[in-house]
């Protein structure tokens, strides 16, 4: 979860805050905003009523649909709502005096989500979670493995089947595999005599790529940390065709900067952060070629963080990146041959290069006016030779 506000008070040791004036957090397609907010040191987040979430992208006072109240969150736990109402359009339909909502996939047992939606219709998502070896209680020094098999009802998409496997290894890292095989009911709905309706019968696929009734995701991640200042992660995504995180998986769809999911984001990236400087390198590139991407074959890079330079007041900064990059256009198949790629880099976006880049920066930061005023002067250079 990210969020701004006018002002953030924190503790750097806690990692305790609180935050007032305009507060905007967003975690996928979910947007709070509120005037307080705190985090205590365990990570519980307190949003305090009055508060406004929220799917919607329209203006405050303009949504769809929103939650007002007050909303209590804590990261892979747990949701309250207390004191909330339910608004379309504005206007309160149902009121909730207290909601609580797990989001822990330690505990076992069995769960289930009803629901509406345009694109899917009426739905049943189920889920049976269970241990399977080490540590029943999932602590995070110990060893464990546990899973989740889903059942899931779609009224337009039919049935769908997942199961996932997460891991504890102790000092060899942490991870998980997920599998999920839908029967989409609707796909013909998207080809077919659905397409000859336009004048272009090809216009709609040069968006993406088509698909049929078997649908598909499988997903790995795994990280550890060799010492307290390195981190190794691993992960891969692979996935039918360029709809499927839409259709069945929007909280990986909006989830663009996260680190296993968001398209494709498969490679293996190692990091090492020292208080002055951090370096790490990656190997990554596509799996699903419906997706552009960016191979870096490899790229290794040195950061420097703002310090001193000296002893002068002068702080001093640095970013460099060097590697191999190759450049790789979606490829969407069945779009019309004359202008398969009208919003999508054609052929000519593919393309190798060697690349070094490199930035450095002073700043003399010093204040003025009764150190009311802070002001602080830079100077930089950038350079990149390909």
């Amino acid at each position: 979860m990210t969020f701004t506000a006018d002002r953030i008070a924190a503790d750097s040791v806690t990692r305790a805050l609180a935050a007032t004036g305009h507060v905007v957090a967003a975690s996928g397609p979910m947007t709070v905003r509120g005037e307080y907010m705190t985090r205590d040191a365990d990570g519980t987040m307190l949003f305090h009523d009055p508060v406004c979430a929220t799917t919607c992208t329209n203006e405050v006072g303009h949504t769809h649909w929103n939650v007002s109240g007050e909303v209590e969150y804590k990261d892979r736990e747990y949701v309250i709502l207390r004191n909330a109402w339910l608004r379309f359009y504005e206007i309160p339909v149902f009121w909730l005096p207290y909601l609580y909502y797990p989001l822990s996939s330690s505990d076992c047992g069995f769960s289930w989500m009803p629901g509406y939606t345009g694109r899917w219709g009426a739905y049943l998502l189920t889920k049976y979670s269970y241990h399977l070896l080490g540590d029943p209680e999932h602590g995070a020094d110990t060893s464990w493995l546990r899973g989740a098999t889903r059942f899931d009802l779609r009224y337009r998409q039919g049935i769908a089947l997942g199961e996932d496997l997460d891991w504890n290894l102790g000092d060899f890292g942490r991870g998980g595999l997920s599998v999920y095989y839908a029967w989409d009911a609707s796909a013909d709905d998207f080809s077919g005599e659905y397409l000859r309706d336009y004048a272009d019968p090809y216009y709609s696929l040069n968006w993406g790529t088509p698909f049929e009734r078997n649908r598909y995701s499988i997903g790995f991640n795994h990280q550890l940390e060799p010492t307290e200042r390195d981190t190794v992660r691993m992960a891969a995504t692979i996935l039918s065709d360029s709809y499927f995180l839409s259709d069945f998986n929007r909280t990986a769809m909006f989830n663009w900067k996260g680190p296993w999911m968001g398209g494709d984001n498969s490679g293996v990236f190692w990091e090492h952060v020292e208080n002055a400087f951090a370096v790490g390198a990656e190997v990554s590139g596509r799996l699903n070629d419906f997706y552009a991407m960016t191979d870096r074959l490899p790229e290794l890079y040195i950061d420097v963080n703002p310090q001193p330079l000296f002893g002068l007041p002068i702080n001093y900064e640095s970013g460099n990146r060097i590697g191999y990059l190759s450049r790789n256009p979606a490829k969407l198949g069945v779009g019309n041959p004359y202008s398969a790629y009208t919003f999508n880099p054609g052929p000519w976006a593919s393309y190798e290069a060697f690349r070094l880049d490199t930035y450095h920066r002073l700043a003399a930061p010093f204040r003025t006016a009764c150190d009311m005023l802070s002001v602080v002067p830079r100077v930089g250079y950038r350079g990149t030779y390909w």
